[in-house]
């Protein structure tokens, strides 16, 4: 059945992606021709009778024609909705809310359900305006509309939820059934009600973890957190989380020497009170179900009946709905769940044995965090783009009061809606404890190389968590010690020396990391490195500085308070070390709403005296390179891409007081500002030119790229932008002067190696 499962899984989640924008009819004849071949690989697994080797082989063959059918025709059917719904007039259509709302630039967005005439229901993105606030799951609303499709720059993404269309609304009705789900979407909403006069990230994390309401996460910075120590199952409505909690809650009924049976009844009413109060979404009867497999095989003790029961349960859910297969929660779910079969008495067993036997309940959490992560640590490293170095230490911090705050807040929350005035002072207490919890994890977060960047991609990933596995499952039930040590051993000597090649780089060079639509360089040079702008999107600035061996940073370096150049700022926070951050100086005194909230995210990074302006004149130092500030002379623009801060970099490799090679650094800003900085003086002939404000059309023109005249020119854009960069008209331009141009859309990371007598270029592509 595991061989059967994975296969299913791993196929399907290929030709699902690999299918999307081809035609229904081809992915309809696709599907047609992989189920006649599962077909053909039925009878002859029936007729291999005994032969295991080809048992197996043909189990694998089934489980790939299976998932190959399965991922075609849902592409074909999502496909085939997304033309009927564009065919639909503008009218009122009824929608069911799927997923809580989220707020966005341009509105809010959610998941909905619309009941189609046939009875079937069609999954669309709703976006609506913010004055309705943020809608909750469950909720029906009449909604006067007109279906488009979906961009190509997000299908992919909301194909992975089943989404076939997108909607767009500027007003909304409500409409009460009153049938069951009604009470739990009121019950539920009542429920987040009483948080409601709370602020904090105690708040934050039981609206979280009780709720399912993660709303508040990213805005308390708690996620960032949790983020890096580790943790980050434990603010999800997922199988791993509501494992752990019910296997804390078994652990500690069994030591009060409760029945095993009324344990399992306890269980039980604690999963679907948990239900009740996230409102039944389809992640959390899913995370129930991994659940119930999972404290099945403990009891059974048995890895061979777990697993099997694991593998249908996949099985199961990949038949319902291809586009599970590339889900990360689902991910998560079934390998955490198969963490607890495989790991979980093997982990026990070490650990009893390390311990001499003692200590049965510190055994039990140690192992049960152990066989929760051991195989989604891999996939948490390649999605998050971070290595969190003190997840066993955040683990262990976390075990004693998780089942605590989960099993106890669900208590007082159906206590505070029953009688919400008598018993407030509970509430009180509960968010007070959860303020405190969370306090704790932000000591961890805040440690020293509490996680590292991480670039390690998704095949890597899950080939790692197969290997692990496979080891776990042959060295049962107990290692060899002295083999054990001896390869503990070899694996360290190992990252030692990846960690001082990767990080013991003292080149001096300007590396243009691959970020998508923002900007983000590193200028470094003898071991020391300065940023210049993060972007926006903090996973690919993390993989991107972690491919490029940079672990620390002496100094961050904003150009502007635009979004796609610093809005990943707080994503450096535990995982590189930052020295200070420098701003234009204009913009400490700014009262606009971007420089506020820039001087918050940099002093919650550095701390309020970390955060420095910077005046023309000024100079930092960077080994042999020198960086001047050239721009701006005041703010004429609240920090806008007028304003963006200008550095001049010179470079004197051999210290012989000449500089070998120079370059530019302007943020946003364009041709009407490089001809002022050109005037007054401060600017002329450059080596390296980062291209500003993406290759816009207004970036540069003819007559000053003529006295720029850049040997190499820098465009940092994402793929296929809206915005059209970098402009033709800019590339001709640059090109028409001899430039080399390169842009991180077609190259991804350029690294530009500057030499006492050459000027180097590597591409990533």
């Amino acid at each position: 059945m595991a061989l059967l499962a994975v296969s299913w899984w791993a196929a399907s989640a290929i030709s699902f992606t690999a299918a999307q924008g081809a035609s229904a009819h081809a992915c309809a004849i696709g599907a047609a021709l992989g189920a006649g071949f599962a077909a053909l690989s039925s009878l002859a697994l029936i007729a291999a009778r005994k032969r295991k080797t080809a048992r197996a082989l043909l189990l694998l063959v089934l489980g790939c024609m299976v998932g190959v059918s399965c991922g075609l025709l849902r592409c074909a059917e999502l496909d085939k909705q997304a033309n009927d719904l564009q065919s639909l007039p503008l009218e009122t259509y009824r929608l069911e809310l799927a997923s809580d709302a989220r707020e966005g630039d341009f509105g809010c967005t959610c998941v909905a359900d619309l009941r189609m005439p046939d009875g079937g229901s069609v999954a669309v993105s709703l976006r609506y305006p913010t004055e309705y606030g943020l809608l909750r799951y469950g909720a029906v609303y009449d909604v006067r509309t007109r279906f488009s499709e979906l961009s190509e720059e997000s299908k992919a993404y909301y194909h992975g939820f089943g989404v076939a269309a997108a909607a767009t609304a500027d007003e909304l009705v409500r409409v009460e059934s009153g049938g069951l789900k009604d009470i739990l979407v009121a019950f539920r909403e009542s429920a987040l009600a009483l948080f409601d006069g709370y602020r904090g990230q105690g708040a934050a994390f039981l609206r979280a973890v009780l709720l399912g309401d993660r709303s508040e996460l990213d805005s308390s910075g708690l996620y960032r957190q949790v983020k890096a120590v580790g943790l980050a199952h434990v603010v999800a409505v997922s199988g791993a989380h509501l494992s752990i909690v019910c296997m804390l809650l078994g652990v500690f009924l069994m030591a009060m020497r409760v029945p095993k049976r009324a344990v399992a009844v306890v269980q039980a009413v604690f999963v679907l009170a948990y239900l009740v109060c996230t409102g039944m979404p389809v992640s959390g009867v899913r995370a129930a179900i991994m659940t119930a497999v999972s404290l099945s095989s403990v009891y059974a003790r048995r890895r061979s009946s777990g697993l099997a029961a694991l593998a249908v349960c996949a099985c199961f859910m990949l038949a319902l709905s291809a586009e599970v297969s590339v889900s990360v929660s689902f991910a998560l779910s079934v390998l955490s769940t198969a963490g607890i079969i495989v790991f979980g008495p093997l982990a026990r067993d070490w650990c009893l044995a390390a311990t001499g036997a003692r200590a049965h309940a510190l055994c039990d959490c140690v192992a049960l965090t152990v066989s929760s992560g051991a195989l989604t640590m891999p996939l948490s490293a390649s999605i998050f783009a971070q290595l969190p170095l003190v997840s066993p230490l955040a683990n262990l911090y976390v075990l004693p009061f998780f089942a605590l705050f989960c099993g106890g807040g669900l208590v007082v929350i159906a206590v505070c809606c029953a009688l919400p005035d008598a018993c407030s002072w509970l509430l009180d207490a509960l968010v007070g404890a959860a303020q405190g919890f969370c306090e704790g994890i932000g000591v961890m977060a805040d440690m020293p190389v509490a996680s590292i960047p991480c670039d390690l991609p998704l095949g890597w990933a899950l080939a790692i968590s197969g290997v692990t596995a496979a080891l776990a499952w042959l060295l049962w039930p107990r290692p060899p010690t002295r083999r054990t040590v001896a390869l503990m051993a070899a694996l360290g000597v190992l990252a030692a020396a990846i960690g001082g090649v990767a990080f013991g780089n003292r080149a001096t060079e300007v590396v243009m990391l691959d970020v998508g639509q923002g900007d983000a360089f590193v200028v470094r040079s003898e071991g020391r490195a300065v940023l210049v702008d993060t972007g926006n999107r903090d996973t690919e600035l993390l993989a991107a500085l972690a491919r490029n061996g940079v672990l620390s940073l002496d100094a961050v370096v904003i150009s502007h308070p635009d979004d796609d150049h610093c809005a990943s700022l707080a994503a450096l926070d535990g995982v590189i070390r930052v020295g200070c951050v420098f701003v234009a100086d204009d913009l400490l005194e700014c009262a606009c709403a971007s420089c506020s909230k820039l001087r918050a995210a940099a002093g919650a990074l550095v701390g309020s005296e970390g955060v420095r302006g910077l005046s023309v004149g000024d100079e930092l130092r960077i080994g042999a390179i020198a960086l001047r500030v050239i721009w701006p002379d005041a703010f004429v623009d609240d920090g806008g891409n007028a304003d963006s801060l200008c550095l001049l970099m010179a470079v004197d490799e051999d210290r012989d007081e000449r500089s070998e090679w120079t370059g530019l650094f302007c943020g946003d800003a364009e041709d009407a500002q490089l001809d002022e900085m050109i005037a007054a003086g401060r600017l002329g002939k450059v080596d390296l030119y980062k291209v500003g404000h993406h290759g816009s059309k207004a970036a540069i023109d003819a007559e000053t790229a003529s006295v720029l005249s850049p040997s190499v020119s820098l465009v940092s854009a994402g793929a296929r932008n809206r915005y059209g960069h970098p402009a033709a008209q800019t590339l001709f331009v640059l090109e028409g002067e001899g430039s080399a141009v390169y842009r991180t859309d077609v190259a991804g990371d350029v690294v530009c190696r500057m030499k006492s007598d050459a000027l180097e270029v590597e591409t990533l592509r």
